[in-house]
């Protein structure tokens, strides 16, 4: 009840808020021009200060149409906002950038349920997109895996120090079923990243230190369980392009580098080299039509089992069981088509076609391949952040052609 109150005070207080700037009217200027002064409506919870922050430019200063289009992508790309929209009038003698804004609500329970290629992943807990306002990021939750338990705590400072750099901190402790095993992964990450030159380019690295327990697989059972692994994992990164979200759908591309380096307790292999390649490109047509394209590349030499690439159909590949394939290569495809067919303040229905596919080199140097197509609804609410629920059913495109469900709270990719 309380929730309740709380989201139609919210509703009230922007609409109020949108008749105020729909009345704030001036001609049009043209860009470059100097901005003189600003004017948000709007905001609700987040602080001034925090949209001003992510404009490249600042008030008495000329502003070009390329740096004013950018700061309206930046505003986008936070998420935080479920509509951005910026003009530049002249009003009362001077040149005013008037931002209108509609703040997503950022505080949500976290209830994650996926299904697919056999297996069923559940999380509880909640999840804080805009802490006091600030952009600060939370999330803390409850994990069963296939009737394991787990948790993890995620936090996220994007704007560190105020500048385009963003700090994530990882405290897991997860259980993943692997075919053969039943591994209990204790993990904690540090990454930073910095975007520069326009959002363009993003550097950084991330540090992972693992601790891997073994215990006897979900069905049947495996005499000779691997030793515990201990493990540092050094990750730096290198990304170039950018990828940009306009309410539901998202333009951009891609192109991820990540090499590692990992040092483990394992006996006659304590090192071991790591290469993951991405490139993502994602369009859009009319008013309705996304097209979103993911290609993915790995090699590792002398890992862990665990720490090798598994490839199924909660994650990778829609259609088939998870861990269906395992291996030390391997390139992957996602291709997704949607439309979105209906979108209001808090509903949104969007169908979507797909088609995956994956090529896998295993340890013993055989290799194998597979592809799935089908099909799905993405329901999203577009007032509450991160608040989607799809499913999909994916053919395999192989024997035994068995048809697998999917759903689940997040985005496939």
């Amino acid at each position: 009840m309380a929730a309740s109150l709380l989201l139609v005070t919210v509703s009230a207080t922007a609409a109020a808020k949108a008749s105020a700037a729909a009345s704030f009217t001036g001609p049009e200027v043209v860009l470059p021009a100097r901005i003189d002064t600003i004017v948000i409506h709007g905001l609700v919870r987040t602080k001034e200060r925090i949209v001003l922050r992510e404009l490249p430019w600042r008030m008495a200063t000329v502003v070009t149409r390329a740096d004013f289009e950018l700061g309206l992508k930046r505003l986008w790309n936070t998420t935080m906002f479920s509509r951005v929209a910026g003009r530049v009038i002249r009003r009362d003698g001077v040149n005013c950038a008037v931002l209108d804004l509609e703040e997503r609500f950022p505080i949500r329970p976290l209830v994650d349920v996926q299904t697919g290629g056999s297996v069923t992943s559940l999380q509880l807990g909640i999840s804080d997109r805009n802490i006091f306002g600030q952009y600060l990021e939370l999330e803390s939750y409850f994990a069963e895996f296939n009737g394991k338990a787990g948790g993890s705590v995620w936090f996220r400072d994007a704007r560190l120090f105020d500048r385009r750099l963003e700090l994530v901190v990882v405290l897991d402790r997860l259980m993943r079923p692997r075919p053969e095993y039943l591994v209990q992964t204790t993990r904690g990450r540090l990454e930073l990243n910095l975007l520069v030159m326009r959002d363009l380019i993003e550097i950084g690295t991330r540090i992972d230190v693992r601790n891997d327990d073994f215990f006897q697989p979900l069905q049947g059972t495996n005499p000779a369980l691997p030793s515990r692994v201990q493990a540092v994992i050094a990750e730096p990164g290198f990304r170039i392009g950018r990828i940009d979200t306009v309410r539901l759908r998202q333009t951009g591309f891609t192109l991820e580098v990540r090499p590692a380096l990992g040092a483990t307790s394992v006996r006659g292999a304590p090192t071991f080299r790591r290469l993951w390649l991405e490139a993502d490109a994602k369009g859009m047509a009319g008013e309705h039509w996304g097209f979103d394209l993911r290609a993915q590349f790995g090699t590792v030499t002398d890992s862990p089992d665990e720490m090798q690439f598994f490839l199924g159909g909660l994650d990778v590949i829609r259609g088939y069981p998870d861990n269906y394939f395992q291996g030390t290569a391997c390139g992957v495809y996602n291709a997704d088509v949607k439309y979105v067919v209906f979108d209001s303040t808090w509903l949104a229905v969007i169908p979507e076609a797909f088609s995956d596919g994956a090529a896998i080199r295993r340890a013993s140097g055989a290799n194998d391949a597979a592809m799935s197509v089908g099909g799905g609804v993405i329901l999203v609410i577009p007032k509450l952040v991160d608040s989607f629920f799809r499913v999909e059913v994916g053919v395999p495109l192989r024997p035994p052609y068995t048809p697998g469900l999917s759903t689940g709270t997040q985005i496939f990719f």
